[in-house]
């Protein structure tokens, strides 16, 4: 892919993602898929965070197999059919980060979600156990936009590996 072509991309993304706030979650246990949907925060290196109690059937899944799919949904998008589309989804592998980088994930996701910190105020006033909700990290490798918008007939599927949009 051409490098005019790779910045549109980022382009299209920066203005996608800074919109949305819901993702759906795709997981498998290898004979059962299952889908969730939940707020989410990002970084400039795709990454995605989102927060689930440790007991979810989801996070028990992810335990096992870190792999997973994301979408990312406009909820202000116009559903109505024959429309032009645009979604955006990744592929790469979720986890429970640790130390610095559970910092990390957890300022990111206070900065786009300021409640968060009333929520984990009030679960440690209440004495509950806050060791119940983990925070996850999404790494992606593949990125593929769907775009009847910003690109012609027949290009409108773009498939690019996340490395390529961070050079």
């Amino acid at each position: 892919m051409n490098k005019e072509n790779i910045e549109k991309i980022k382009k299209i993304l920066y203005n996608y993602l800074k919109n949305c706030k819901l993702m759906q979650v795709a997981v498998s246990d290898g004979k059962n898929p299952s889908i969730f949907n939940c707020w989410f925060s990002y970084d400039d290196k795709y990454n995605f965070y989102f927060i689930s109690p440790d007991y979810s059937i989801h996070s028990k899944i992810i335990k096992n197999n870190p792999n997973v799919a994301i979408a990312i949904t406009d909820t202000k998008f116009n559903t109505e059919f024959g429309n032009d589309v645009v979604g955006v989804s990744f592929k790469g592998r979720a986890k429970q980060p640790k130390g610095k980088e559970l910092l990390t994930a957890y300022s990111n996701f206070l900065r786009r979600y300021p409640k968060v910190g009333t929520y984990i105020k009030y679960i440690s006033n209440k004495k509950l156990d806050l060791s119940l909700t983990k925070i996850y990290k999404i790494e992606t490798d593949k990125l593929i936009l769907y775009d009847e918008v910003d690109f012609k007939e027949g290009e409108e599927r773009q498939e690019i590996d996340v490395k390529d949009l961070l050079s």
